[in-house]
């Protein structure tokens, strides 16, 4: 696991274990609407950055995603809550699997890039917002004695979160990687004259939309990603023989996955003839009309 993903975990732990020690401090003094408030917004933006996180980490499986994310969302917005009182908690819970589906959802739609920048961003105004702790816990009496001091100490306190959320910004950096496919192409070598098919998505639509192959001819599907969110292709029903599966043959679903403006290639050999139907499995994207057809031939 990347080191990006160890410092959001961290960094989720301790904003946590603030949460925890802050709400017992100050539990007393906080209006019950105000408790609310602290516990609603913790609670989603919290389970937001779990469901982006395991969004990205499980790119085309969204059911794996959303569940892990909804768990998580859940046990963070309870936590969150938690220690201001049971209503709080139940509040903290809902906005938890709330924010949880939202962001698994959210990061199987957009970018690696654009997903690490948003978590980026609610690190920032998660971690900021634990001064309201001390802003909503403020007395009449007290918010008439506002000085320099005052303001010099969420100033400071700024100055310090941002250093290191900038340090998340580099880390993030790094965590990106343009070929990644999560697991699903299948790649081989070797094969002497494969037949190589490329497939372009843009605005939403695969050209060509259809291709032929023939059984026992090795091809090389290329997805060239002209969009500036993810695409793939999914082939179910087609058996076909690929370097990992050696001589048996696979009758499991195809995938070819390509980040925003990128390109990705798998090679497979077709075993049998047959129209098979592909299509992007991002959500929405299909409605849209990223749908095609693998038509198989006899030699």
């Amino acid at each position: 696991m990347h080191v990006f993903y160890w410092y959001i975990l961290l960094t989720l732990i301790m904003e946590i274990g603030i949460i925890l020690v802050l709400s017992r401090i100050f539990k007393k003094r906080l209006p019950s609407m105000a408790g609310m408030i602290l516990s609603m917004t913790y609670a989603m933006t919290i389970s937001l950055i779990v469901g982006l996180t395991f969004g990205v980490m499980y790119q085309g499986d969204l059911f794996s995603s959303t569940i892990i994310a909804l768990f998580l969302g859940m046990v963070a917005g309870i936590l969150a809550g938690v220690g201001l009182g049971l209503l709080t908690s139940i509040e903290g819970s809902m906005s938890g699997l709330m924010g949880g589906m939202m962001g698994a959802m959210l990061g199987e739609m957009i970018s690696t890039k654009d997903v690490f920048f948003l978590i980026i961003l609610l690190l920032t105004i998660s971690v900021c917002s634990l001064l309201l702790f001390f802003v909503f816990c403020q007395s009449n009496q007290d918010q008439n004695k506002f000085n320099k001091s005052w303001y010099l100490k969420p100033l400071f306190s700024m100055v310090g979160i941002s250093a290191y959320l900038i340090l998340g910004f580099q880390l993030s950096q790094g965590a990106v990687k343009p070929s990644a496919d999560h697991g699903h192409q299948h790649r081989a070598t070797g094969t002497k004259d494969p037949k190589v098919v490329s497939v372009q998505a843009v605005n939403n639509a695969y050209t060509p939309a259809s291709f032929v192959a023939k059984v026992g001819e090795e091809i090389i599907l290329q997805l060239n990603n002209m969009d500036g969110v993810e695409h793939d292709i999914e082939i179910k029903g087609l058996s076909v023989k690929t370097m990992e599966s050696s001589h048996h043959h696979l009758k499991g679903p195809l995938h070819l996955h390509a980040l925003a403006n990128s390109k990705n290639e798998i090679r497979f050999t077709p075993l049998e003839i047959g129209e098979y139907e592909f299509y992007c499995t991002v959500p929405g994207h299909k409605k849209a009309g990223m749908v095609g057809k693998v038509i198989v031939t006899n030699k």
